[in-house]
C-alpha cells in the first residue's frame, strides 16, 4: 500500500472504517423534494465505489422549522425514512460507512422555513445574515432535542451506520454555543457551561435513542475568528466536555461562522491545511478519533497529517467532488491520476448552497450527471486541438476518453495557457496541479502535445492539417477588450502586458470586469510591491466572483494598502494628477507609472473564428473563444462541445 497510515482501518464506536478518509458533509442540492432521487443516489454510490472510508451526507434538517429548500435532504418525520433507507442502499456492498448529518438551521436561513417562523437562541442574526427570528421557549428547545433523537432513531432503523450532529458553521447548536448569538439569561445562556447545555442535551437524547448500535459523531467549532465569538479555549472545552461525557464516537473539527466561512471552506489563496492545528489541539485533549479538514488536498499531505499525530481521520469535501476516486487512487499511489480540486469554490458559487440547483465542480463536469458514459461511437476521428490552456486540455480529455485520436498544438512553449503565464506560487500550485493531471492523463492515452507550433487557418482548409484532422477545436482564448483609455504620457497595458510592470512602480488598475480576473491581477501586482490603486467601473470589486474567493482576496489587498474606488465614470489628467469621478465624487491620485486596463474578453474575429462559422460541423470554438468566463465555465463548455461535435450530444 502506498500510504499505510491513510489506508489503515480505524474503529469508530461500533463500526470500523476501512481507511482513514472521510467524505465531509457537503450540501449538494441533489435531493428532490427533500428525498433521494437518482442523482443523489448515484452520487453517493459513486463516492462509495471510489473507496472512501466514511461518507457523511449534507445537511438533513430534523424539524419542520429548519426546512426551507426542496433540494436539501430531510430527516424530520416518518415520511423521510425511505430517503434514509435509499442512502443506506447506495453504499450497500461496499465497506464505506454511511452517516447522516443532522442539523437545525436556527437563524441561519436564507428564507423562511415551512413553519413560517425563524427560531433562534436569542433572536439575534448570525454574522453575515439578517434574519434573527424569535427566541426559542424552553418547551420548544425540548421539542427540538426530541426531534434530534427521533431523527437519529430513524437513521438507525433505516440501516445507516451513523449520524453526525452539526454543531458548527453557524447552525443552531453553534448559535447556542456562541456569545455572539446567545444572550439568554436562563440555564441555556450566560456562561460557557450553560451555553453548551443545548448541545449536551441533544447528544444525550441521540445517544439514549441509538445507544452503541450506530456511530454518533459531532461537527465542532474551535474558533469563530470573530470578535466576541467562540475562542479556542472555549471551543476546546466544549470538545472535551462532549468527549468525556461519552456522548460522541468522533469529533470533526472546523472553525468560523457564516461571516467567516472562508476559514472552513478556504479558497485557493489560503494555504492548505489551515485547520489542521486546531484538530491537533483537540486530539491532545480528547480520547476519541478526531477528523482534520479544510483543504487537505494531496495524498502526501493527508498522510503527513496522520503521521504528525494531528488527527486520526482526514476529511475531504471539495476534493471528492473533483474526483470521487481520490481514495482509491491515493492508496494505490496513483497521484497524478487524481483530478485535483483547485480551490476555486465554483462548487459554492450557487448550486447546492444558495439555490435549489445542484452543486457543480469546475474541474469535474460530470458531477451530478447520470450520463457519465464516454459516448463512444464506431468512428474514431482524428482530432486537432489548437491551444493547451484549460479549455483545450479539457476538450482533449473528453475526446480521448471517447477513444478518438487527439493532437494538441500550441504556439507557446509551455502547457497551461494563462495558468502558466502569471500564477503566483499558491495559485500555480492548485491550478497548475490540474494542468499536470491533464497532461499526465493525456500522455497515458497517447495524445500528442506539440508545443512551439503555430496553426494558421489556411492550413486547416487547404494545407496538410485539412486532410489529417477531421475535427478541429479552437481553444486559443480570447483577446482582451480595450477600454479606450487616453491619458497622454501614461502607458496603458492590456491583457498580459501587466506582467511587465516593474516591482516597486505605481499602477492604476482600471477595470470594467466584475469577475475574478481583477482580483488575480491586483493580487499579482500587490505581491510584487507595486503601489496599486484600483478604479472599478462597477459598483463593487469583483462582485460576480465567488463570495469566499472575493473575501479572501479583498482582505489580502487591504493588507497591502491597496485603495479601491468603485463606480468610476470619469478618468482624466488634471494638473499632473489623475482625477477619478463617480460614486465617491471626485478623487485625485498621483499620476501613476502605468495604467493596467481590464475590460474582460472580446469576441474573436480572426480567421480561426471565421473558420468555425464556415465549417460548423468540423471546427468548433471552445472556452473563452466561445465567450466562457472562468475555469469552471470553460471546462463545462469543453465537455459539451466535445460531445456535441463527436457524438451529437448537445446536453
Amino acid at each position: 500500500m502506498a500510504r499505510p497510515l491513510l489506508g489503515a482501518p480505524l474503529t469508530v464506536g461500533p463500526r470500523t472504517m476501512p481507511n482513514r478518509i472521510m467524505h465531509l458533509a457537503v450540501n449538494t442540492g441533489f435531493a428532490v423534494e427533500h428525498q433521494v432521487g437518482d442523482v443523489l443516489f448515484t452520487h453517493w454510490r459513486r463516492l462509495a465505489r471510489g473507496g472512501v472510508g466514511a461518507l457523511v451526507t449534507g445537511l438533513a434538517p430534523v424539524h419542520p422549522s429548519s426546512v426551507y429548500k426542496s433540494s436539501v435532504l430531510r430527516c424530520a418525520g416518518a415520511e423521510d425514512r425511505p430517503a434514509m433507507e435509499r442512502l443506506a442502499a447506495a453504499v450497500a456492498g461496499t465497506p464505506t460507512l454511511a452517516v447522516v448529518q443532522l442539523v437545525h438551521n436556527g437563524a441561519q436561513m436564507a428564507g423562511l422555513p415551512t413553519t413560517g417562523e425563524v427560531l433562534s437562541p436569542s433572536g439575534i442574526p448570525v454574522p453575515g445574515l439578517s434574519l434573527g427570528g424569535r427566541p426559542l421557549t424552553k418547551a420548544e428547545i425540548r421539542e427540538l432535542v426530541t426531534a434530534f433523537g427521533d431523527a437519529a432513531e430513524r437513521c438507525l432503523e433505516a440501516g445507516l451506520d451513523g449520524v453526525e450532529v452539526h454543531g458548527a458553521h453557524g447552525f443552531l447548536l453553534h448559535q447556542f454555543l456562541s456569545p455572539l448569538t446567545n444572550r439568554r439569561t436562563d440555564e441555556y445562556g450566560g456562561t460557557p457551561e450553560r451555553r453548551r447545555r443545548f448541545a449536551l442535551e441533544v447528544l444525550e437524547e441521540v445517544r439514549a435513542r441509538v445507544g452503541d448500535r450506530i456511530v454518533v459523531g459531532y461537527r465542532t467549532v474551535i474558533d469563530e475568528y470573530t470578535d466576541g465569538g467562540i475562542v479556542p479555549e472555549e471551543g476546546l472545552a466544549t470538545a472535551g466536555a462532549l468527549a468525556s461525557a461519552g456522548l460522541v464516537d468522533y469529533l470533526s473539527v472546523s472553525g468560523g461562522n457564516y461571516g467567516t466561512l472562508e476559514r472552513a471552506i478556504s479558497p485557493f489563496k489560503v494555504a492548505p491545511g489551515s485547520l489542521v492545528p486546531s484538530a491537533a489541539r483537540v486530539r491532545e485533549a480528547v480520547g476519541v478519533p478526531v477528523v482534520a479538514a479544510n483543504q487537505i488536498v494531496t495524498p502526501d499531505q493527508a498522510e503527513a497529517v496522520l503521521a504528525a499525530g494531528a488527527a486520526d481521520i482526514v476529511g475531504l469535501g471539495r476534493g471528492l467532488l473533483a474526483d470521487p476516486d481520490w481514495p482509491r487512487r491515493a492508496l494505490a499511489g496513483e497521484d497524478l491520476e487524481i483530478r485535483p480540486c483547485i480551490g476555486c469554490n465554483d462548487c459554492f458559487a450557487g448550486g447546492g448552497v444558495t439555490t435549489d440547483e445542484g452543486i457543480g465542480c469546475a474541474v469535474n463536469p460530470d458531477l451530478g450527471r447520470l450520463d457519465v458514459a464516454t459516448g463512444e461511437s464506431g468512428t474514431r476521428e482524428r482530432v486537432l486541438v489548437v491551444g493547451s490552456g484549460v479549455s483545450g486540455l479539457s476538450f482533449a480529455l473528453e475526446a480521448s476518453a471517447m477513444g478518438h485520436h487527439v493532437t494538441i498544438r500550441d504556439r507557446a512553449w509551455t502547457v497551461g495557457g494563462l495558468v502558466a503565464e502569471y500564477s503566483d506560487e499558491l495559485t500555480r500550485g492548485r491550478f497548475g496541479a490540474y494542468v499536470d493531471h491533464a497532461v499526465h492523463v493525456l500522455t497515458t492515452r497517447g495524445v500528442n502535445i506539440e508545443l512551439g507550433v503555430s496553426v494558421e487557418a489556411g492550413s486547416l482548409v487547404g494545407g496538410p492539417a485539412a486532410k489529417e484532422f477531421g475535427i478541429v477545436a479552437i481553444a486559443t482564448g480570447a483577446p482582451p477588450r480595450r477600454l479606450g483609455i487616453d491619458l497622454p504620457g501614461v502607458p496603458v497595458r492590456s491583457g498580459l502586458d501587466f506582467l511587465g510592470v516593474p516591482p516597486g512602480s505605481s499602477v492604476l488598475l482600471l477595470s470594467d470586469d466584475d469577475g475574478p480576473e481583477p482580483l488575480a491581477v491586483a493580487d499579482w501586482l500587490a505581491e510584487r510591491d507595486v503601489r496599486l490603486t484600483i478604479a472599478m467601473v462597477h459598483t463593487g470589486l469583483a462582485s460576480s466572483a465567488e463570495t469566499l474567493v472575493r473575501r479572501v482576496a479583498v482582505a489580502a489587498l487591504s493588507q497591502h494598502g491597496v485603495a479601491v474606488h468603485a463606480g468610476v465614470t470619469l478618468l482624466r489628467l488634471r494638473d499632473g494628477d489623475i482625477e477619478l469621478g463617480g460614486l465617491e465624487g471626485e478623487v485625485r491620485i498621483p499620476r501613476p507609472d502605468a495604467v493596467v486596463e481590464l475590460g474582460g474578453r472580446a469576441a474573436r474575429h480572426d480567421s480561426l473564428a471565421a473558420l468555425a462559422e464556415q465549417q460548423p460541423g468540423r471546427v468548433v470554438l471552445v472556452g473563452e473563444c466561445a465567450g466562457t468566463i472562468g475555469i469552471g465555465d470553460s471546462v463545462r463548455h469543453a465537455r459539451r462541445s466535445a460531445r456535441a461535435v463527436l457524438v451529437g450530444d448537445r446536453s
